[in-house]
């Protein structure tokens, strides 16, 4: 739109927060094993609900991990994933 301001919408729902990868002793997992994780942060004000979204390598989403029912990330909350 030529002369008007640029607009973005504000983006919705959880974000990626911080990963580690090749995790060889920085943080530990509570098995006692150094694993690779992904923080997701929810920064809205409700609750996200994450059952059935999945996480994958690449473009194919078939060989990806699916979370399950009842997992959620609360307002404002952060979620690690190992």
């Amino acid at each position: 739109s030529p002369a008007a301001p640029n607009y973005t919408a504000p983006p919705t729902g959880p974000r990626f927060n911080e990963f580690m990868a090749a995790n060889a002793g920085s943080v530990r997992h509570p098995s006692g094993r150094f694993a690779d994780w992904i923080e997701l942060r929810n920064p809205s004000a409700t609750s996200y609900n994450l059952a059935g979204a999945s996480l994958a390598v690449g473009d194919d989403a078939s060989d990806g991990w699916t979370f399950p029912t009842g997992v959620s990330i609360p307002p404002q909350g952060y979620l690690v994933v190992w």
